[in-house]
């Protein structure tokens, strides 16, 4: 690449975060802990921590954290983050499942607008969205399959959903497959916050249950443009890197070409059924789309407060990790937000026709446009030279 320099070539430059650390730690424990492939966001056991202040040699790392399952559960793009403009801006959905920062602002809000305790709500991953015209009790007709084995067959296909919020960071999800029981599926809330009773505790029978109230959260990272594989693969030592094609973020299809259409096609469906919908993004992200600002508030009274919530957050370096904090939460009424996220502001229609003409020229003559003609400037009037009688005059 030419005019780049060693500089630019390093992958450290471009990937914030490695395996959840920052690209520029290189501890023994945090290296160790890449060689494994871990996720710090998936905890397993309850005295996990995300700074691994719990050592290895205490608890071994692979029965504190999950594996990282970004990409391929076999060889996973262990990219959290990307600097933009010397920031790290999340590219993994996993990464905002940091602690319970995301959870926790969403939840307060979900309670206050559903009328139950905060304490009560409880966080439900990856729940398929599946709208039905039959009513509650009676055999669904949708798939033509009885209750029972409609159910097994849900049941079936979630436990294999378990890491598609880390595979849409690559730009595909489980709920996207076309197979026969995911045709009639509106996708997969990436969380339900949900007030669930139950007269049994422990049990496994659904009679015992009841939902209260539910609120859906979706969460949505940044897709990038590049290659982000080529300099995570040279930052694990694993190959070398010339600095081309490195990775930018993609605001476009990370809004128009991947939230928008969550919203219309999700959304639409809980918005039907007058359940709150919130939306986790991050502040970097959220800046990108200004045409939201015009229709959210922050206002705890409004009309909007009940309808939808933006939970927007940021990444603070503290030592030698990067910190998800809550930046603030903003509300909006969901069909101005999806009128406002589809709709391009119009404008003048000038530049359409001057590209009109200038096709039709083209299409007509065969040729490209001449050079524009050149007017005299205002005020300016053509000077003429004086005649033998004019200056006899002023004579």
């Amino acid at each position: 690449m030419v005019g780049m320099t060693s500089l630019d070539r390093s992958p450290e430059v471009y990937v914030a975060e490695v395996f959840g650390f920052p690209s520029d730690n290189r501890d023994a424990d945090v290296t160790r802990f890449r060689s494994l492939r871990l996720c710090p966001f998936r905890p397993l056991h309850p005295k996990a921590r995300r700074d691994l202040s719990v050592p290895d040699h205490e608890i071994p790392f692979e029965q504190q954290f999950g594996l990282c399952t970004k990409g391929k559960k076999n060889d996973p793009l262990g990219v959290c983050s990307v600097y933009v403009n010397g920031r790290p801006c999340i590219t993994c959905p996993v990464r905002f499942g940091e602690g319970r920062v995301m959870l926790d602002a969403a939840a307060v809000w979900a309670a206050s607008v559903l009328g139950v305790p905060a304490a009560d709500m409880v966080a439900i991953p990856e729940v398929r969205l599946i709208p039905t015209l039959a009513p509650e009790g009676s055999t669904p007709s949708v798939s033509g399959l009885p209750l029972d084995e409609k159910t097994s067959e849900i049941s079936k296909n979630e436990s294999s959903d378990g890491d598609s919020l880390a595979e849409s960071a690559q730009g595909s999800t489980a709920g996207d497959e076309q197979n026969g029981s995911q045709e009639k599926s509106a996708g997969n809330i990436d969380y339900v916050l949900a007030h669930i009773d139950t007269a049994v505790v422990g049990s496994r029978h659904l009679s015992d249950y009841h939902v209260n109230a539910y609120a859906a959260l979706e969460v949505q990272a940044v897709y990038i443009s590049g290659n982000v594989r080529n300099p995570f693969e040279a930052y694990m030592g694993r190959a070398s890197w010339d600095g081309s094609n490195p990775p930018r973020p993609d605001w476009l299809s990370s809004s128009r070409k991947r939230l928008v259409p969550q919203l219309a096609w999700k959304g639409s469906v809980l918005h039907a059924w007058m359940k709150p919908i919130a939306v986790c993004v991050q502040a970097a992200f959220w800046d990108t789309m200004p045409y939201l600002s015009s229709v959210t508030t922050s206002d705890t009274a409004s009309a909007a407060y009940q309808e939808m919530a933006w939970v927007i957050t940021d990444l603070e370096r503290q030592g030698r990790i990067y910190r998800l904090r809550h930046i603030q939460t903003l509300y909006s009424e969901f069909e101005k937000t999806l009128l406002a996220a589809t709709q391009t502001p119009a404008g003048y229609d000038h530049i359409l026709r001057k590209t009109i003409l200038t096709k039709y020229i083209r299409q007509t003559t065969g040729k490209s446009l001449s050079p524009p003609k050149k007017s005299k400037p205002l005020g300016m009037t053509r000077q003429t030279k004086p005649t033998r009688q004019t200056q006899k005059s002023k004579d």
